[in-house]
């Protein structure tokens, strides 16, 4: 999770809010030691980490999909974006908005 990002941290509270029971650990890569990061800086700025329960790493749209399957009601959600044609167009949308996420309106690092 990028702290500095308002799309992010927005993002964070709203997953926070529907996570009953506390499934989901957010951390921001800008406050972890380097060691501890799973890829480098680089590739957080660029996109979405999560790791499972599992220990697999997962980036992007795929982290995005697992998110949403472990919140209670929204995991139908999940299952609908690893459909066609949604998982095709999932990773490109998912990219795109994470390139742009600085010029969202509702984004500001100030909110």
């Amino acid at each position: 999770m990028d702290g500095e990002c308002g799309l992010c941290r927005a993002s964070q509270g709203w997953c926070e809010l529907r996570d009953a029971g506390d499934r989901l650990e957010f951390r921001d890569f800008r406050n972890a030691d380097p060691a501890e990061l799973p890829v480098g800086h680089a590739e957080h700025e660029a996109t979405m980490w999560v790791r499972d329960a599992a220990g697999g790493l997962h980036r992007g749209f795929a982290a995005w999909r697992l998110i949403m399957a472990e919140l209670p009601g929204w995991h139908w959600l999940a299952g609908l974006a690893g459909l066609p044609p949604f998982r095709w167009l999932g990773e490109p949308l998912y990219r795109l908005i994470a390139r742009n996420r600085r010029l969202l309106p509702w984004s500001r690092a100030d909110r």
